[in-house]
């Protein structure tokens, strides 16, 4: 009974019209039905396209439906009541998550970035040091005049190379390192309720606003696939080999694979077998021999030529092309409002600067 978890069981239709299953975990039960001069009896060969939750599937193997289940499945997360009723530890992954990439800083930001506050310390100070000096280099006007080309050139200089800089590579904003700073960001970790209860209890209730649950996995496994950066998504250290490889026929990744929002590490997995299954030792002896013969590796990183095979994937860039802009008003408006800010202090400096001339002269002072 496969799970048809892509990119571990996929069910497609052939050319024919036939369905047809791919995945490691398939080639996994061929091999080992093939070794012992079987054949593979598929219980769910024409099911729907809803993946099936691990529940159904310890139910099946409990009840005698199957002999062992096409699924892997985590044996450290959550209840471990039934961990009886899987094999012996098959692979292992982390179960991380998957966060969209940083958005570039826009025009604007950069602006107001070019200067940096040590720069500014650094203006204030020579302005400082020429006030101190004002008094001597009176006696030098053209060594006076020259220093202020100098400093013009230099300031000017570095602010045309930062500005060119950061539009030719604009920095992006600081990376989402942990579920507090997730809080603070649009972005909401997609789940459903089942992997939701899984995560420990203190990081449920403290965190809960970093997460958005999905009535249903389907509604979960078509945003992920279809790249919405509105979301970020729990997701397998197996399975993100396969969002990874895709994104490098984009012209930049969208998504990026993050170990600081882990929620757990190195977790076993193993397939879904009842408990006095006679096929328990030899399938776990079995699948060590695959181990060390590499052919598990192989199996687990043939899963996206499997995809594209059953059409699951399509090379369409899931980001627009860069494509260049002139500025517009909206870029330069923090520097209209940093000059009319500046232009509005002036004016108020010089109407007191009147105002208190014109009371001193109607008080003749």
């Amino acid at each position: 009974m496969p799970d048809y978890s892509e990119p571990n069981t996929i069910l497609y239709q052939d050319k024919e019209g036939n369905k047809q299953i791919l995945g490691y975990l398939w080639d996994l039960l061929e091999a080992y039905a093939h070794k012992h001069n079987a054949q593979l009896q598929v219980v769910n060969k024409y099911a729907d396209d809803r993946p099936l939750n691990f529940i159904e599937l310890l139910d099946a193997a409990q009840s005698g439906i199957i002999d062992v289940g096409a699924s892997i499945q985590p044996m450290s997360m959550g209840s471990l009541s039934r961990m009886h009723e899987m094999s012996y530890p098959v692979n292992q992954a982390s179960w991380c998550t998957m966060l969209p990439v940083e958005r570039q800083l826009h025009v604007s930001e950069l602006l107001t970035r070019v200067m940096p506050y040590p720069t500014l310390i650094l203006l204030l100070l020579v302005w400082i040091f020429y006030e101190v000096l004002r008094g001597r280099w009176r006696r030098h006007p053209r060594l006076q005049s020259s220093g202020w080309l100098v400093l013009a050139t230099l300031v000017s200089s570095n602010y045309v190379g930062r500005l060119l800089n950061l539009f030719a590579d604009p920095p992006s904003l600081p990376p989402v390192n942990s579920l507090s700073a997730l809080m603070e960001s649009p972005v909401r970790i997609i789940s459903i309720r089942s992997e939701y209860s899984s995560i420990e209890f203190t990081q449920r209730t403290k965190y809960s606003a970093a997460f958005h649950l999905a009535l249903q996995a389907s509604i979960l496994i078509g945003l992920r696939n279809a790249f919405n950066t509105s979301y970020g998504y729990t997701i397998t250290s197996e399975k993100w080999k396969i969002y990874e490889e895709q994104q490098k026929r984009s012209s930049k990744p969208v998504f990026r694979y993050s170990k600081d929002l882990c929620f757990y590490e190195m977790i076993p997995f193993g397939l879904v077998i009842p408990e006095n299954s006679p096929h328990r030792a030899p399938l776990h002896s079995y699948t060590l021999l695959l181990r060390e013969a590499g052919l598990h590796d192989f199996w687990v990183n043939r899963g996206f030529s499997y995809m594209v095979k059953a059409g699951k994937i399509n090379f369409t860039n899931v980001v627009e092309r860069y494509q260049t802009k002139t500025l517009t008003i909206t870029d330069l408006r923090n520097v209209f409002i940093i000059y009319v800010s500046v232009l509005l202090i002036s004016l108020v400096l010089f109407t007191c600067e009147l105002f208190v001339s014109w009371v001193n002269y109607w008080l003749g002072f």
